[in-house]
């Protein structure tokens, strides 16, 4: 029996490759993982759009004046949104 993936395996390499890196590598998997969740639409796997939200929570944090409050409070809304996401992917 065969499973439907939103990816190959050339692009499944090229993203745990990425994972291990910063910068414009990691605005690479963001955008591969976004082309995953345009190929599933409703049926991507959680743990893809987790993945997807901790990579653009990252890009945010590091551009986020801390100064803002505005800013901030955003940062900090992402964070409890992929924890609560994560929590109900867990139980």
């Amino acid at each position: 029996m065969s499973a439907l993936v939103p990816f190959t395996s050339r692009e499944w390499q090229i993203v745990q490759s990425l994972f291990k890196k910063n910068g414009d590598d990691l605005i690479l998997a963001t955008e591969i993982l976004s082309m995953w969740r345009t190929r599933q639409g409703s049926n991507t796997p959680v743990i893809f759009q987790i993945s997807d939200h901790l990579l653009h929570i990252d890009r945010l944090y590091h551009s986020t004046n801390f100064k803002d409050d505005f800013s901030v409070k955003t940062l900090l809304n992402n964070y409890c949104t992929v924890l609560v996401r994560l929590v109900f992917f867990i139980f």
